[in-house]
């Protein structure tokens, strides 16, 4: 296994490690944080570090890589004595605009949704960052 994918596990395995350790104690912000944007800004750090492998083939395997770290992170998760209450406490209301965490972390439609989410960030940094090079070399 190349070294970019081990990296690219070991960041997700510890970024998933700090959610399982502040489990349901943690803030929403601290949830979206760790679920969701921590992962992508490893991945892009680690997939740009790397110069090699750079393709989709690449791109859907950090997906996966993310997309089954978080699987794991999320059957953990809402197996926690204490998920319905963190549910319930994180839920904000402002108004016209409701922010609630869905109860089915691990259900198909957010792994789908954590999968596209990872794989586009990383696919369309990947198309800027080209574009940008080739547009100082000409």
């Amino acid at each position: 296994m190349p070294k970019k994918y081990v990296f690219i596990l070991l960041s997700n395995i510890i970024i998933f490690l700090i959610g399982i350790i502040l489990n349901t104690s943690m803030s929403l912000l601290t949830f979206i944080a760790i679920a969701y944007l921590l992962p992508i800004i490893a991945n892009n750090i680690v997939n740009f570090t790397f110069k090699k492998n750079r393709n989709i083939k690449s791109y859907l395997l950090i997906s996966t890589i993310t997309t089954v770290c978080y699987f794991m992170f999320s059957l953990y998760f809402i197996s926690r004595p204490t998920f319905e209450n963190f549910i319930n406490d994180n839920q904000k209301d402002t108004g016209s605009i409701t922010i609630e965490i869905n109860s089915g972390l691990a259900n198909i439609e957010q792994l789908i949704f954590v999968f596209l989410l990872n794989f586009m960030s990383i696919f369309l940094l990947s198309l800027f960052i080209r574009k940008k090079d080739s547009n100082v070399r000409n």
